[in-house]
């Protein structure tokens, strides 16, 4: 048992773990990226819908439901009024991503992520609330 101790007080832990500064700026660092994804995401698709709007419903990205399916006016009508919002509601969300990846700078890592998750969660409501008014818009 003596010789188990010894060994334990001459094991150096701190050579075993890797620095843990790095993880924690890392850690700050994708909490941002990842706050970032949903209102870059908007932008795309807002420029997207406005410069080259999808033709058809076969298209991936489209704004397709039963009543813009059946009518291409709709359609149409859809896709800019979806270009619209989603580009301005992107700009606002990267302003404020940006806003915000400033302030984790004084926070300590934790409460980045923390916080990060629940920006991520508001900006995923405004996207699905963004959606119904399009929806109801048309």
């Amino acid at each position: 048992m003596d010789a188990l101790f010894s060994a334990l007080k001459e094991f150096d832990f701190d050579k075993m773990l890797p620095e843990l500064g790095a993880y924690v700026s890392g850690l700050k660092f994708w909490s941002w990226v990842l706050m970032m994804v949903g209102p870059v995401l908007l932008l795309v698709l807002g420029v997207l819908y406005l410069k080259c709007p999808p033709k058809d419903s076969s298209c991936k990205w489209a704004f397709s439901n039963k009543k813009t399916r059946e009518n291409p006016d709709l359609w149409d009508k859809a896709h800019k009024l979806g270009g619209k919002i989603w580009l301005a509601l992107g700009a606002v969300l990267c302003v404020v991503g940006i806003v915000l990846g400033l302030l984790f700078l004084a926070f300590d890592a934790l409460t980045a992520a923390t916080f990060a998750v629940w920006v991520i969660g508001i900006e995923l409501v405004l996207i699905i609330a963004s959606r119904i008014l399009i929806a109801s818009k048309i």
